[in-house]
C-alpha cells in the first residue's frame, strides 16, 4: 500500500497536479498504517507473522515509520508556508 501511494505521488508530482491536500491525506494514511503496524509489532513482542527475524523486522518497521512521520512533518511545513504566503497551491517544485 505504501508503495502504491508513493507511485501515485510521483505520477501526480511529475504532472504538476500533486495538491498539498492530497499529499497530506496520503501521508496521514501511511503514518496511520505504519503506526498500527509498529504498535502491533511491539505489543506482540516481535513475534509477528513476518518471515523476517526480529533483528531485521524491527529496524525496517522503525525506519519506514520514521520516514512516514518525517514526510508528514514536511507536508505540514509546506502547508504552513503556503498559507503564510496566502497562496495555497500545489507542492512546490525544486530543481535538482
Amino acid at each position: 500500500m505504501t508503495f502504491a501511494f508513493v507511485i501515485v505521488e510521483i505520477v501526480f508530482y511529475a504532472q504538476s497536479k500533486l495538491d498539498l491536500t492530497l499529499m497530506l491525506i496520503l501521508t496521514a494514511i501511511k503514518v496511520t498504517v505504519w503506526g498500527i503496524a509498529t504498535i502491533t509489532y511491539a505489543a506482540a513482542g516481535g513475534m509477528m507473522s513476518y518471515d523476517l527475524p526480529v533483528f531485521v523486522a524491527a529496524p525496517v518497521i522503525s525506519v519506514v515509520m520514521a520516514t512516514s512521520i518525517s514526510q508528514l512533518v514536511i507536508t505540514c511545513l509546506f502547508i504552513k508556508q503556503q498559507k503564510a504566503r496566502g497562496a495555497y497551491s500545489g507542492v512546490p517544485k525544486h530543481d535538482v
